[in-house]
This record gives C-alpha cells, sequence and structure tokens, in this order.
C-alpha cells in the first residue's frame, strides 16, 4: 500500500511540475510580448530571475 501511495505522489508532483514549469513560462511570454520587443535584453534578465527563484520554489514544494 505504501509504495503505491508514493508512486502516486510522485506521479502529480511531476504533473505539478510541468504545470508550474509551463505557467511560468506563459507567464514570462505575455510580460515580454506586453512589453514590448526592443526590450530583449530585459526579457532575459527576468527569465534568468525567475529560474532561479523557480528553482528555490521547487525546493519548497519537495
Amino acid at each position: 500500500m505504501d509504495q503505491g501511495e508514493t508512486g502516486l505522489q510522485e506521479e502529480i508532483r511531476g504533473f505539478f511540475f510541468i504545470y508550474w514549469f509551463c505557467f511560468c513560462w506563459i507567464r514570462v511570454t505575455m510580460i515580454a510580448t506586453l512589453s514590448g520587443s526592443r526590450r530583449v535584453g530585459e526579457h532575459d534578465h527576468l527569465l534568468r530571475g525567475n529560474r532561479r527563484m523557480g528553482r528555490g520554489g521547487l525546493y519548497g514544494i519537495g
């Protein structure tokens, strides 16, 4: 029973990670689109910052 429950938890965590990653990617893309494509350097900086924050968030979840 315990092994089955652990497997289910791992599956849920995997789905959650994919959902979270897509959500962040869409949000970053939308911000970049709204602010205009002329701010490419700024967009790259935002993306790097979000990735760093995301890693901390993942550790908080896991």
